[in-house]
């Protein structure tokens, strides 16, 4: 009985190693892709927040515990959507642009923020609280 105890932990030890690796890589191609984007943003402008909307999805999931009584769980995520506007190329662009999580704290309708944004395509943009540095 013990052997097969020890057993059955190490099977679910390995299953969660390599659960683990593989969500791992997922999460890191995210944001290496979000990297290289950023990256490409190195002009920067000032810019004016014209609008911050959290948007709050509520899931429910079903789990089934020991004694086969199921569970609800609900989970919440929160995103934020951010409208601005920034002069480049001699115009004015707005955009907007989606934050995860509820990062509304750090925009605030007619505050200064700063938009990085592509020289080469201005349209290509995100927008940060005024300190951050474009680029990185």
């Amino acid at each position: 009985m013990k052997k097969q105890t020890e057993s059955l932990i190490k099977a679910n030890l390995l299953l969660l190693s390599v659960g683990v690796v593989v969500f791992g890589g997922i999460v890191g191609c995210g944001t290496n892709e979000d990297k290289q984007r950023l990256a490409g943003m190195t002009a920067e402008a000032p810019a004016e927040v014209l609008s911050v909307d959290v948007i709050s999805d509520k899931s429910n999931t079903k789990r089934r515990i020991r004694n086969n009584s199921n569970r609800r769980r609900t989970r919440t995520t929160h995103e934020t959507v951010v409208d601005y506007r920034f002069a480049a190329s001699g115009g004015m662009i707005e955009a907007t642009t989606e934050k995860s999580g509820d990062v509304h704290q750090n925009f605030k309708v007619g505050m200064a923020a700063k938009a990085c944004y592509n020289p080469s395509q201005p349209d290509e943009s995100e927008v940060f609280p005024a300190n951050h540095q474009c680029g990185k």
